[in-house]
């Protein structure tokens, strides 16, 4: 028996999100402010802040948040990386980090941190062929409530629970999940390989 690296592009995701979770730690969040959160000021002569548009999947608000995101992504990540391949993967997720962060930046008075929208871009391609089925899994709406949830309740104990944070707070989620439908619609999904059969192999030697 030996450990597989079964999903390079989920696994090293997960990995360097911890590795950034350590480094806030021990910089008293200095690091994560400085180098993986998203600008709501985008300034275009500061090299760093074209940075942040991707580097701000890697920082986390705290462990909470960051376990949460992790957890879904490791759980759906490779299911979605078997499907479509580490390269598709991978361009998948960079192409929503950017487009979210430039949506922060254009339209929210905030910055962004987290692999949210990630999460969810998985969670919408796993359930495609049911929503393909006109079918909506009750475990997608329960995913989405309790990821909402979290940021509503925060929102509820700082005294504000405006309409406006209500469609705020799920931002990148949303952006997220119609990622994952464009994705899911319009990449085709990688063929199987044939897995290898003694028998065939032996008749094919003949």
């Amino acid at each position: 028996m030996k450990l597989d690296y079964d999903a390079p592009v989920v696994l090293t995701f997960a990995l360097a999100c911890f590795v950034v979770m350590l480094l806030s730690d021990f910089s008293a969040g200095q690091t994560a402010a400085a180098f993986f959160t998203a600008p709501f000021e985008f300034e275009s002569s500061n090299p760093l802040d074209y940075l942040r548009l991707l580097a701000h999947l890697l920082g986390h608000h705290d462990w909470q948040h960051l376990v949460r995101n992790v957890l879904v992504i490791l759980l759906i990540g490779p299911v979605i990386e078997e499907r479509y391949g580490s390269s598709a993967l991978l361009v998948m997720t960079l192409i929503t980090a950017v487009i979210t962060a430039v949506i922060n930046t254009l339209f929210f008075s905030g910055s962004m941190v987290g692999a949210n929208s990630v999460a969810f871009l998985l969670i919408m391609l796993t359930s495609l062929t049911d929503l393909r089925r006109g079918r909506i899994p009750v475990t997608l709406v329960l995913t989405a409530l309790l990821y909402w949830m979290p940021e509503v309740l925060a929102a509820a104990r700082a005294g504000n629970l405006a309409p406006m944070t209500l469609i705020l707070s799920p931002m990148a989620q949303i952006i997220g999940g119609l990622f994952g439908n464009l994705f899911g619609f319009f990449l085709p999904e990688r063929r199987p390989s044939e897995p290898s059969d003694p028998a065939r192999m032996a008749t094919r030697a003949r």
